[in-house]
């Protein structure tokens, strides 16, 4: 799995960490204006080193994850201890603002199967 793919995932995991819901909603399209990582202190504590404590600016941002994706964001997310990708931009931002290469996904809280 590539850096930046983790990267994309890794957004998500302090999202969820930090809000403590399963459930987010994502919209039906991907937003005109893609969600972007953003540094948390908070997000830290609760991640227990599993990441450079980031988290997504708007959840709500990404759209339906597009079927020939779904294997690749599922992988992408039980490394990191999710079900599933429940969420996918193809112009998602890492913490600088640039576009992260393959787009970023968001996902789903749970064990991983």
């Amino acid at each position: 799995m590539s850096i930046k793919v983790m990267m994309s995932v890794v957004g998500c995991v302090a999202f969820l960490s930090m809000s403590g819901c399963a459930s987010v909603a994502v919209g039906n399209a991907p937003d005109k204006t893609p969600p972007k990582l953003m540094k948390s202190e908070n997000a830290r504590g609760l991640l227990q080193g599993k990441s450079a404590g980031v988290l997504w600016d708007k959840p709500s941002a990404f759209g339906p994850v597009p079927a020939n994706l779904q294997t690749v964001g599922n992988a992408a997310c039980q490394a990191i201890g999710f079900a599933k990708a429940s969420g996918y931009h193809p112009s998602a931002l890492d913490v600088e603002g640039k576009a992260i290469a393959g787009g970023g996904f968001f996902c789903s809280a749970g064990a991983k199967q």
